[in-house]
């Protein structure tokens, strides 16, 4: 892996799910069970560029596995090291996360520190008890060890959470679970489905992990890139690629930290380039909707741009060489609200909002755009779907609140 100064902080936007987008779809699953620990987790992000390090003993470091994207940073974003010990993370909404000033704060890469000085669950806990750790700001950190033992830490209701399981079983994904009094209140349908999965079996298994992650895993924007099933006891790793859970890689870590320090694509692993993995880059390809659409209203006016842009959305988007993706939407919307131009960049936003009626990013950057334009009562209206949408997320909560305090003025 390569080290690079202040890396931990792009694990803080990478790995806890990016500035830009309220979407982070990965899921992690824990269970245990007659003997059997196993943890499981769906990478879900648009980086193909996925790498996997192998890190043997070091004085006062335990050996580990790490994995997770190269492309600017290379902090691990996951992993298993050799006494059995696994942590990953999920990504969140702004969670209102701030330092307790009688703490220290751990400047580093949080996910790296664990797997290297940490063999079990509890002492991986006293690290949060002892220092501010600030990847919480937007992002959960699921533990589990090779005795059994699992836990999710993460901010919520104004202070550090330590979910210990209670029973076989642990499920994480990309929610505040402790803000929540009841489960039936959770707002994952992810959640949702592997604990109806999980419940209903029987026994514990590799295949029931496996089938979890597969019934779970995400394509397009931000596909599975990569899974991984921990079996915590014998330190044996499979490794998935791109969603294709026919085909595992399976690594003995003992054996495999015995050769040294290694590192691979964790594509040039496999032999095999499914047709989903060949899509996804066809579609990476694609000219960027930003710069085609910005030009086009510049030169041939918003009707047309609303004409043109309706007509690529009714064609195969894996097909068509221009990315009208959200992420494109709302670069090009806030683009043209920099330039002062407000009717181009909300048009825009409106348009992307249209487009999906589940994303709360694009109500959130719509309300913005309304209150910019100063049309408060659309502002309130977008940012009340935005909060429906992401009930936890208290950045909008507080930004609603101010919203209709100033309505009522």
């Amino acid at each position: 892996m390569r080290r690079r100064a202040g890396a931990w902080l792009v694990l803080v936007f990478i790995f806890l799910g990016g500035l830009v987008e309220r979407s982070y779809p990965c899921t992690i699953v824990m269970v245990s069970k007659n003997g059997l620990h196993l943890a499981g987790n769906n990478e879900d992000w648009h980086d193909l560029n996925t790498w996997i390090w192998f890190y043997p003993p070091a004085p006062g470091e335990y050996g580990r596995v790490c994995w997770g994207h190269g492309s600017g940073f290379s902090v691990a974003q996951g992993g298993m090291n050799d006494q059995g010990l696994f942590v990953d993370g999920n990504g969140l909404s702004e969670t209102g996360w701030t330092e307790d000033p009688s703490k220290p704060t751990f400047h580093g890469p949080v996910l790296d520190h664990l797997l290297a000085h940490c063999a079990t669950v509890e002492e991986a806990l006293k690290f949060f008890e002892e220092n501010n750790v600030p990847p919480l700001a937007r992002g959960k950190i699921p533990i589990a060890d090779a005795a059994g033992n699992s836990a999710v830490v993460e901010w919520g209701r104004g202070k550090v959470q330590l979910l210990r399981r209670t029973g076989h079983y642990q499920i994480s994904t990309n929610f505040v679970q402790s803000n929540f009094d009841k489960p039936e209140d959770y707002p994952c349908l992810r959640y949702k489905a592997v604990e109806q999965m999980v419940t209903a079996s029987p026994s514990v298994s590799l295949d029931l992990v496996r089938a979890t992650l597969a019934m779970t895993h995400v394509e397009m924007i931000n596909p599975t890139t990569y899974s991984t099933i921990c079996d915590l006891g014998s330190r044996r790793v499979y490794l998935y690629n791109f969603h294709n859970f026919e085909d595992p890689f399976v690594i003995d870590l003992t054996e495999k930290l015995a050769k040294g320090r290694q590192e691979y694509p964790i594509p040039s692993l496999f032999k095999i380039e499914t047709a989903a993995a060949r899509a996804y880059k066809q579609q990476a390809n694609r000219r960027s909707g930003f710069d085609v659409f910005y030009q086009m209203i510049d030169r041939q006016g918003l009707d047309y741009f609303v004409k043109r842009y309706y007509e690529i959305k009714g064609q195969l988007r894996t097909a068509h060489p221009i990315d009208i993706s959200e992420s494109e939407m709302i670069r090009l919307g806030k683009r043209f609200l920099s330039d002062g131009r407000m009717a181009e960049g909300i048009r825009v936003l409106e348009l992307n909002a249209a487009e999906d009626p589940r994303s709360c990013q694009a109500r959130a950057e719509l309300g913005e755009a309304y209150e910019r334009a100063g049309n408060k009562e659309k502002a309130v209206a977008a940012y009340e779907e935005a909060v429906r949408l992401s009930p936890d997320d208290a950045e909008l909560a507080r930004k609603l609140e101010f919203l209709r305090s100033l309505k009522k003025e």
